[in-house]
């Protein structure tokens, strides 16, 4: 009896640990601030090149988004059409919540990459918070009914996303 007491003790401790993710405090500093920078890129393949945006979120939670078409001339040098960027600054309240998310879908606990890349106009959404990186293809970030965005991976990555894209996009558009 003792025995299975134990074992007992034992697998729920080691669930509890499984279980434990990143706090807010992880992800952010007493002061706020992101302890690491974050960045996004979002590349949507296309007849004309890829789209490529990139939301990068400094530690203090300014901001910066660009936005381009990249195409690849015949002599292979790959340039930037129709480039724009904008930047500001996150509100504290949303930087808080770009944290929480971070903690809450335990972002540095997801694999390396997640779905397979299409062959035709292929979709891609990488995220970067220190020296993480996760990668998710072939799903639009924020469009329900696609395979890997339905994983539990892909919901949690998907949320982290949909948490930097917001606020970032909400403050108006240039392109």
């Amino acid at each position: 009896m003792l025995l299975s007491l134990q074992a007992v003790l034992t697998a729920i401790s080691l669930g509890m640990a499984a279980t434990a993710g990143q706090g807010v405090g992880d992800i952010m500093k007493p002061d706020g601030t992101l302890k690491h920078p974050i960045t996004m890129i979002e590349e949507q393949g296309g007849f004309a090149g890829p789209k490529v945006t990139i939301y990068e979120i400094k530690a203090d939670g300014s901001f910066v988004r660009k936005s381009y078409t990249r195409y690849v001339d015949k002599d292979g040098n790959e340039k930037k059409r129709g480039e724009s960027t904008r930047e500001g600054k996150l509100t504290k309240e949303h930087l808080d919540k770009v944290a929480k998310t971070l903690a809450e879908h335990k972002f540095v606990e997801l694999p390396k990459k997640i779905g397979q890349e299409a062959k035709v106009n292929p979709r891609t959404v990488s995220i970067d918070y220190g020296e993480k990186r996760t990668t998710l293809s072939g799903d639009p970030v924020g469009q329900p009914g696609k395979a890997a965005a339905e994983s539990k991976e892909g919901a949690r990555f998907s949320a982290v996303a949909e948490a930097i894209k917001s606020p970032i996009e909400a403050t108006g558009h240039q392109d």
